[in-house]
């Protein structure tokens, strides 16, 4: 449902300007197409470029139809790198059509709605600038001659923290300003030293390389968004009542709808899901240190229900008395938590809990739930019936306790494809 989207960008622009702030860097407008990406992954819409397209727009739209300035990030497109940016330059090796047709697609749609600024990536495109270690940050190329000319845009153009390996690690401070702005962009973010920039942003402008009127151009844009967004006066921020002011009912009820709309139930083999009243039940909480939120509920929801806690990492003891305890029961609920959205450590499920998981699914009917990132669900295809959550907060917890007391329907679709049995818009 993208009109709730629309109207968490309009809550998202009230709280943010309650505090004082005109601009938001957001929506990310990246079409996350690889599952190994280590930066990107939760925060984009998934991998379709329509729905990143779509979703983004009513993001957009509900920020700036209320007075916040939106940001389309990461130009050109951050969503297929197996690198992240901060620690190092991520090189996309795509030809202009693949660009134009799936990472040049969100951004083109949100420039032609209006969005006002844009973030440009770290990124090394060898088809838009093949000079070595060079990235889109410092490209004219890819800002001047692309974003601006090619696509029409002539917001607000934003680099990403200069401070950031994926440039910094390649080019010294100073230098690093002073061509992000020969580039065409408009705001340099978090350089690394202030005082190298001033030197080098002044010496570029000395013998030629950079034209005065450029600069001037730069500076005109952005005083031109401060009376937009009417910041031609300063007007202090009434900081009593600001903590009620954020935290509001409606506010929270936005942020409940969006979630109920969000949880994924990816298969129910067996009708296995929602499992009521029934007795004989357990829900075993895998990485839980005290009873979580959710098995709460479901005991008070199922006062038979049976609420059990594993270590992240079972060890083989504790793995066989689990096994022996459960044995009788007719259904094994199994929670994911603590779980972290780094691949390379299998986004913090251990060997020993996925070991386990697989045993009962040998032993017992298991229904599965994944308070956590989503591609997480490749271990898992030989569980029949999974229900994704996406996050471990109290508020999820308690959504995805009233799906599984069936007390609320799953609305959700699976935004990405993590493997052939947990694919792109799965979802009962």
């Amino acid at each position: 449902d993208n009109q709730l989207i629309y109207d968490m960008g309009k809550e998202i622009a009230r709280q943010l300007l309650r505090i004082g702030i005109q601009v938001n860097f957001a929506p990310v407008a990246d079409v996350n197409n690889n599952p190994g990406n280590p930066v990107i992954g939760f925060r984009s819409f998934g991998e379709d470029r329509r729905k990143v397209a779509a979703k983004g727009l009513q993001y957009m739209k509900g920020m700036q139809d209320n007075g916040l300035m939106a940001c389309a990030k990461h130009f050109p497109g951050h969503g297929d790198t197996d690198i992240d940016s901060h620690f190092d330059l991520p090189v996309i090796r795509h030809d202009l059509a693949r660009l134009d047709s799936i990472e040049l697609y969100p951004f083109r749609e949100m420039i032609h709605q209006g969005i006002g600024s844009v973030m440009v990536g770290h990124l090394h495109i060898p088809v838009l600038d093949d000079r070595p270690n060079r990235p889109t940050t410092l490209s004219r190329n890819t800002i001047t001659t692309l974003l601006k000319e090619k696509m029409g845009f002539d917001g607000l153009v934003f680099t990403d923290a200069l401070e950031m390996e994926g440039v910094a690690k390649h080019h010294n401070p100073g230098a690093v300003e002073a061509e992000a702005l020969l580039a065409g962009n408009d705001v340099l973010v978090l350089p690394k030293d202030i005082e190298a920039s001033f030197r080098e942003i002044k010496t570029y402008l000395e013998d030629g390389r950079l034209q005065q009127n450029q600069l001037d151009a730069s500076v005109k844009k952005v005083l031109r968004a401060k009376y937009r967004l009417g910041l031609t006066r300063f007007s202090p921020i009434p900081t009593a009542g600001i903590k009620e002011d954020l935290h509001t009912p409606s506010a929270e009820a936005l942020r409940r709808k969006l979630i109920e709309n969000a949880l994924t139930l990816v298969r129910n083999k067996g009708n296995r899901l929602p499992a009521g009243k029934a007795g004989n039940i357990a829900v075993l909480a895998i990485g839980a240190k005290e009873k979580p939120v959710f098995s709460t509920l479901l005991n008070q929801g199922n006062s038979k229900l049976q609420a059990v806690l594993a270590a992240a990492d079972p060890q083989e003891a504790e793995r066989a008395q689990l096994l022996k305890d459960l044995k009788s029961k007719s259904l094994v609920i199994i929670s994911l938590h603590g779980m972290s959205n780094n691949i390379k450590k299998d986004f913090g499920l251990t060997a020993n809990a996925r070991t386990l998981i697989a045993d009962l699914n040998k032993q017992n009917k298991v229904a599965l739930v994944v308070f956590g990132n989503p591609y997480s669900l490749k271990f898992f295809d030989e569980i029949g019936c999974v229900l994704e959550a996406y996050d471990e907060d109290a508020l999820t917890q308690e959504v995805a306790a009233q799906v599984v007391l069936g007390q609320l329907q799953t609305k959700g679709k699976l935004p990405v494809t993590v493997s052939a049995v947990s694919k792109y818009g799965a979802g009962e």
